[in-house]
């Protein structure tokens, strides 16, 4: 299993089961630095984003989820282009992916 960090849509319980085709459930909250929040504007909407930058004062406040490998493929098709996934070590210490700029 792998760990994602999750901090905007993929927050809402619903959407993730509609992606992934299961219920995935948070197994904490934890916290990013180093980054700032950002919006990005898509099919007519705003959606979160991060985008790192070392000297942001900004926490970003998110959960940590376990996927397999073919989920995070999945749930890279739905972010698109405009997320890319990379691994980052949150403040608990814990290394996961996260969908960045």
């Amino acid at each position: 299993m792998e760990r994602l960090f999750i901090y905007g849509t993929l927050r809402i319980q619903n959407l993730r089961k509609k992606l992934t085709g299961r219920e995935i459930t948070s197994f904490g909250t934890d916290s990013l630095s180093g980054f700032r929040l950002s919006k990005i504007y898509s099919e007519g909407q705003y959606y979160p984003i991060i985008i790192d930058d070392s000297s942001s004062k900004q926490i970003i406040e998110g959960e940590i989820i376990e996927v397999t490998v073919s989920e995070l493929k999945k749930l890279d098709c739905y972010e698109g282009s405009f997320y890319k996934r990379r691994k980052v070590v949150l403040n608990s210490g814990i290394v996961a992916w996260a969908y960045t700029q």
